[in-house]
């Protein structure tokens, strides 16, 4: 009441009130020191918040630079040995996508090039790329010039054709020679003639598409032997047992042992033949994870599918008796041969 009367008498006291401040008019002249002390009061939190204010907006312009260089740098960031292990995954893929499409399997192919594509979103040299070209067929040449600063930032992809030379490159000389080394000589047929003792063992293998399925990398072949007393010292001769050695191009290996062939231990007298056919399947497996040996088993699938090359191969013993007791034991080799898709 005492404010409002004093206000009232004179208009001079118009200092605004942040605290509970008694204030007294004397003759329209205002409490200076409370006065004063208020305006001190108002400046101090103007200045604070003027303070804050500034921090706020430095706060904010550093955020936003830090947005416009994360901005800047995307695609670029990326773990160098995890990118390698990706563009291996991608080369793999790639041969075999070219298998695919050169043998005609193209609903293998169709599946490889989704896998392909998948991959490739992955790798932010292929990421930009393609947001490159898509400026550059809409005109939008400013961005294309941002897209190609940060494409000159991440490492390029070796070329396929030069990629497993580059890779080996790098390598000790042990390891080049166990990676480009073949697990299947590239000098056998599907033919193979061996003479043991007098006793002759031909070979011809053969392909059966009816019951192979390349989509899946599975092949299926046929073997025909026939086995010749042409003139063992030993007279008449008995197959009892044999034993082959199987490899594939991927390098796996297995062996068969067992009595007789077809369910038939033969006779032979000099002069006289047997002959029986057999089949070798062959199931190819990749693995993208082994790198430089996965390329190098998938280049040579590639080769195996134009024909140039063996899906697999094959070679053995049989174990003969002869002599005139029928007690004396040799071993009769049958070289190796190898199973190949027609070209």
């Amino acid at each position: 009441a005492r404010w409002a009367e004093g206000a009232r008498r004179c208009g001079a006291c118009r200092v605004v009130r942040r605290a509970r401040v008694v204030r007294r008019c004397n003759g329209g002249a205002a409490d200076e020191r409370v006065a004063g002390g208020a305006e001190a009061r108002d400046a101090a939190v103007d200045g604070a918040r003027a303070r804050t204010a500034a921090t706020e907006s430095e706060v904010a312009s550093a955020s936003e630079g830090e947005g416009a260089n994360e901005g800047a740098n995307e695609g670029a960031a990326f773990d160098a040995e995890e990118l390698e292990r990706l563009r291996e995954q991608i080369a793999v893929l790639e041969l075999s996508l070219d298998a695919a499409v050169h043998t005609q399997q193209f609903q293998e192919a169709a599946a490889l090039r989704d896998r392909l594509k998948t991959l490739r979103d992955r790798d932010p040299y292929w990421v930009v790329q393609t947001e490159l070209q898509a400026a550059l067929d809409s005109e939008n040449y400013k961005l294309a010039a941002e897209l190609r600063d940060r494409l000159s930032k991440i490492p390029i992809p070796t070329p396929r054709a030069t990629q497993t030379a580059a890779s080996t490159d790098a390598k000790s000389s042990g390891d080049r020679e166990k990676e480009s080394a073949s697990p299947i000589p590239l000098s056998i047929t599907s033919r193979s003639d061996t003479v043991t003792k007098g006793v002759r063992v031909s070979v011809t293998s053969k392909f059966l598409p009816e019951q192979s399925k390349p989509a899946r990398q599975y092949y299926v072949f046929s073997y025909k032997v026939r086995i010749t007393n042409e003139n063992c010292p030993k007279g008449m001769v008995q197959l009892v047992r044999r034993h082959w050695k199987i490899v594939d191009l991927a390098g796996h290996t297995s062996e068969v042992k067992g009595p007789g062939v077809v369910g038939a231990q033969p006779v032979l007298d000099k002069g006289e033949s047997f002959e029986y056919e057999s089949i070798c399947p062959f199931q190819i497996k990749l693995d993208a994870s082994e790198g430089a040996s996965a390329r190098a088993g998938s280049a040579r699938l590639l080769r195996a599918r134009a024909g140039s090359e063996p899906v697999g191969a094959m070679s053995g013993s049989y174990f003969m008796v002869g002599g005139a007791l029928g007690n004396e034991w040799f071993e009769v080799a049958v070289d190796q041969f190898g199973f190949f898709l027609p070209p």
